[in-house]
């Protein structure tokens, strides 16, 4: 013979606090670069700001004085590359644009 059990619950929803999660933080994405393609660009560095022997450091070897961004760009096209690497080098202070 089997014993059968039942077994009633009478509890209640509990009543726990709702805690609250911030937002999660993102990078801001940019929509367009801040130069144009006639502007000219100076190199600051004497050191290639990236990991030596990269694609991107292939890239910023390209970067030479009185170069436009245009030509640039062209060049970089060949190495997968293009107005992204300018903007990167821009922020650590590679180059400059005049």
């Amino acid at each position: 013979m089997v014993a059968t059990q039942t077994i009633e619950t009478n509890k209640k929803p509990s009543k726990a606090k709702k805690v609250s999660v911030p937002q999660p933080t993102t990078k801001l994405k940019r929509s367009s670069f801040d130069f144009t393609a006639d502007q000219k660009i100076k190199v600051l560095g004497d050191k290639i700001p990236v990991r030596p022997n990269s694609r991107r450091a292939d890239i910023f070897a390209l970067f030479k004085n009185g170069l436009s961004v245009a030509e640039f760009i062209s060049s970089a096209r060949k190495l997968r590359g293009g107005g992204a690497d300018i903007q990167i080098a821009l922020d650590k202070g590679y180059i400059s644009l005049s």
